[in-house]
Protein backbone atom coordinates (compact mmCIF):
# COMPACT_ATOMS: atom_id res chain seq x y z
CA UNK A 1 0.00 0.00 0.00
CA UNK A 2 2.59 2.41 1.02
CA UNK A 3 4.33 1.80 -2.39
CA UNK A 4 1.21 2.60 -4.24
CA UNK A 5 0.65 5.92 -2.10
CA UNK A 6 4.29 6.57 -3.27
CA UNK A 7 4.22 6.10 -6.72
CA UNK A 8 0.65 8.05 -7.06
CA UNK A 9 2.40 10.94 -5.39
CA UNK A 10 5.18 11.13 -7.56
CA UNK A 11 2.73 10.74 -10.48
CA UNK A 12 0.54 13.95 -8.65
CA UNK A 13 4.09 16.07 -8.29
CA UNK A 14 4.91 15.14 -11.72
CA UNK A 15 2.14 16.06 -13.68
CA UNK A 16 1.89 19.50 -11.65
CA UNK A 17 5.39 20.04 -12.54
CA UNK A 18 4.63 19.47 -16.61
CA UNK A 19 1.30 21.60 -16.10
CA UNK A 20 3.46 24.22 -14.14
CA UNK A 21 6.07 24.21 -17.40
CA UNK A 22 3.27 24.14 -20.12
CA UNK A 23 1.44 27.15 -18.48
CA UNK A 24 4.85 28.96 -18.39
CA UNK A 25 5.10 28.02 -22.85
CA UNK A 26 1.53 29.06 -23.34
CA UNK A 27 1.78 32.09 -21.32
CA UNK A 28 5.50 32.43 -23.40
CA UNK A 29 3.64 31.66 -27.01
CA UNK A 30 0.36 34.13 -26.29
CA UNK A 31 2.36 36.93 -24.83
CA UNK A 32 4.86 36.65 -28.88
CA UNK A 33 1.52 37.05 -30.36
CA UNK A 34 -0.15 40.08 -28.73
CA UNK A 35 -0.72 43.14 -31.57
CA UNK A 36 -2.22 46.80 -30.35
CA UNK A 37 -2.67 49.45 -32.49
CA UNK A 38 -4.19 52.25 -30.31
CA UNK A 39 -4.36 55.89 -30.62
CA UNK A 40 -2.70 58.54 -28.15
CA UNK A 41 -3.83 61.79 -27.53
CA UNK A 42 -1.82 64.45 -26.06
CA UNK A 43 -3.30 66.48 -23.43
CA UNK A 44 -4.49 69.90 -24.48
CA UNK A 45 -2.00 72.25 -24.17
CA UNK A 46 -2.77 75.98 -23.88
CA UNK A 47 -1.03 78.48 -24.86
CA UNK A 48 -1.80 82.70 -24.67
CA UNK A 49 -1.22 84.25 -27.39
CA UNK A 50 -0.87 88.64 -26.91
CA UNK A 51 -2.57 90.44 -29.40
CA UNK A 52 -0.39 90.85 -32.59
CA UNK A 53 -0.22 94.20 -35.09
CA UNK A 54 2.12 92.93 -37.64
CA UNK A 55 0.95 91.56 -40.38
CA UNK A 56 2.47 89.71 -43.45
CA UNK A 57 5.93 88.68 -41.31
CA UNK A 58 6.01 85.51 -39.43
CA UNK A 59 5.98 85.47 -35.20
CA UNK A 60 6.34 82.84 -32.76
CA UNK A 61 3.63 83.20 -30.28
CA UNK A 62 4.35 81.04 -27.55
CA UNK A 63 6.06 77.91 -25.94
CA UNK A 64 4.87 75.32 -23.78
CA UNK A 65 5.93 71.92 -22.50
CA UNK A 66 4.09 68.47 -21.58
CA UNK A 67 5.45 65.44 -20.57
CA UNK A 68 4.16 62.22 -21.74
CA UNK A 69 3.34 59.10 -19.93
CA UNK A 70 3.06 56.75 -22.88
CA UNK A 71 4.22 53.57 -20.80
CA UNK A 72 1.16 53.85 -18.63
CA UNK A 73 -0.86 54.59 -21.67
CA UNK A 74 -0.08 51.31 -23.03
CA UNK A 75 0.21 49.00 -20.03
CA UNK A 76 -3.73 50.45 -19.40
CA UNK A 77 -4.71 49.28 -22.66
CA UNK A 78 -2.83 46.36 -22.46
CA UNK A 79 -3.71 44.82 -19.52
CA UNK A 80 -0.22 45.64 -18.69
CA UNK A 81 1.33 43.12 -20.84
CA UNK A 82 3.00 45.67 -22.93
CA UNK A 83 4.73 49.02 -22.45
CA UNK A 84 6.68 51.77 -24.26
CA UNK A 85 9.64 49.44 -25.37
CA UNK A 86 7.25 47.24 -27.25
CA UNK A 87 6.46 50.07 -29.98
CA UNK A 88 6.68 49.03 -33.20
CA UNK A 89 6.12 52.13 -34.87
CA UNK A 90 3.96 55.79 -34.18
CA UNK A 91 2.65 57.93 -36.30
CA UNK A 92 1.10 61.74 -36.17
CA UNK A 93 -2.85 61.18 -36.97
CA UNK A 94 -3.59 64.53 -36.13
CA UNK A 95 -2.77 68.31 -35.28
CA UNK A 96 -5.40 70.47 -33.92
CA UNK A 97 -5.26 73.93 -33.08
CA UNK A 98 -8.51 75.80 -31.78
CA UNK A 99 -8.97 79.22 -30.11
CA UNK A 100 -11.20 79.05 -26.63
CA UNK A 101 -11.79 82.73 -26.77
CA UNK A 102 -12.47 83.56 -30.33
CA UNK A 103 -14.57 86.05 -31.80
CA UNK A 104 -15.90 87.85 -35.18
CA UNK A 105 -12.09 89.68 -35.34
CA UNK A 106 -9.95 87.21 -33.24
CA UNK A 107 -10.10 83.97 -35.23
CA UNK A 108 -7.82 81.62 -37.15
CA UNK A 109 -9.25 83.91 -40.35
CA UNK A 110 -6.49 86.59 -39.49
CA UNK A 111 -3.81 84.02 -39.70
CA UNK A 112 -2.74 83.39 -43.36
CA UNK A 113 0.00 80.64 -42.22
CA UNK A 114 -0.31 78.79 -38.86
CA UNK A 115 2.53 76.34 -37.65
CA UNK A 116 3.42 74.26 -34.61
CA UNK A 117 7.22 72.95 -34.15
CA UNK A 118 7.67 70.12 -31.98
CA UNK A 119 11.09 69.59 -30.03
CA UNK A 120 11.78 66.41 -28.27
CA UNK A 121 15.45 66.00 -27.01
CA UNK A 122 18.23 64.82 -28.91
CA UNK A 123 15.60 65.31 -32.22
CA UNK A 124 15.50 67.37 -35.03
CA UNK A 125 12.53 69.79 -34.94
CA UNK A 126 9.25 68.81 -36.59
CA UNK A 127 7.37 71.70 -38.53
CA UNK A 128 3.90 71.01 -38.60
CA UNK A 129 1.83 73.59 -40.47
CA UNK A 130 -0.69 75.03 -42.93
CA UNK A 131 0.52 77.46 -45.54
CA UNK A 132 -2.32 78.92 -46.95
CA UNK A 133 -5.21 79.48 -44.56
CA UNK A 134 -8.60 79.97 -45.63
CA UNK A 135 -9.85 83.64 -45.07
CA UNK A 136 -12.63 82.79 -43.31
CA UNK A 137 -14.26 82.48 -40.04
CA UNK A 138 -12.25 79.54 -38.29
CA UNK A 139 -12.03 78.26 -34.25
CA UNK A 140 -10.31 75.56 -35.07
CA UNK A 141 -7.76 74.56 -37.37
CA UNK A 142 -6.08 70.78 -38.15
CA UNK A 143 -2.58 71.11 -39.62
CA UNK A 144 -1.56 68.71 -42.34
CA UNK A 145 0.66 66.07 -41.29
CA UNK A 146 2.87 63.27 -42.90
CA UNK A 147 1.08 60.24 -42.00
CA UNK A 148 4.34 58.27 -42.68
CA UNK A 149 6.77 60.04 -40.81
CA UNK A 150 7.56 56.98 -38.07
CA UNK A 151 8.18 59.71 -34.56
CA UNK A 152 8.83 56.48 -32.06
CA UNK A 153 12.01 58.69 -31.03
CA UNK A 154 9.74 61.41 -30.21
CA UNK A 155 7.55 59.95 -28.09
CA UNK A 156 10.32 57.77 -26.11
CA UNK A 157 12.43 61.34 -25.86
CA UNK A 158 9.04 61.87 -22.86
CA UNK A 159 8.56 65.63 -22.66
CA UNK A 160 7.64 67.61 -25.60
CA UNK A 161 8.21 71.56 -26.06
CA UNK A 162 5.93 73.15 -28.53
CA UNK A 163 6.20 76.74 -30.03
CA UNK A 164 3.18 78.21 -31.91
CA UNK A 165 3.56 80.65 -34.38
CA UNK A 166 2.20 82.20 -37.46
CA UNK A 167 1.62 85.67 -40.01
CA UNK A 168 -1.21 87.60 -39.85
CA UNK A 169 -3.26 88.65 -42.60
CA UNK A 170 -5.05 91.32 -39.69
CA UNK A 171 -3.87 92.33 -36.68
CA UNK A 172 -5.44 90.64 -33.64
CA UNK A 173 -6.54 92.79 -30.82
CA UNK A 174 -7.05 90.92 -28.06
CA UNK A 175 -5.22 87.09 -26.17
CA UNK A 176 -6.08 84.59 -27.72
CA UNK A 177 -5.91 81.31 -25.89
CA UNK A 178 -5.47 78.43 -28.10
CA UNK A 179 -5.08 75.02 -27.28
CA UNK A 180 -2.95 71.74 -29.55
CA UNK A 181 -3.77 68.36 -29.26
CA UNK A 182 -2.13 65.77 -31.11
CA UNK A 183 -3.18 62.36 -31.85
CA UNK A 184 -0.95 59.96 -32.39
CA UNK A 185 -1.46 55.90 -33.54
CA UNK A 186 0.82 53.47 -32.45
CA UNK A 187 1.02 50.07 -32.96
CA UNK A 188 2.50 47.83 -30.25
CA UNK A 189 3.66 44.08 -30.13
CA UNK A 190 5.39 41.34 -28.58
Amino acid sequence: MKKVILALGILVAGTATLSLVSCDKLKKEALKNLNYDLTFQTAETQFTVSPQSNTGTYFDAASASETLDLDKFIKDNTANQLGIDNIKSAKIKSCTLTILNPDAGNNFQNFSMAQVKLNATGQPQLELKIENNPDTYAESLTLPVDASKDILPYLKAGNWNYMIGGTLRTATTKDLTIKVRFAVDINVGS
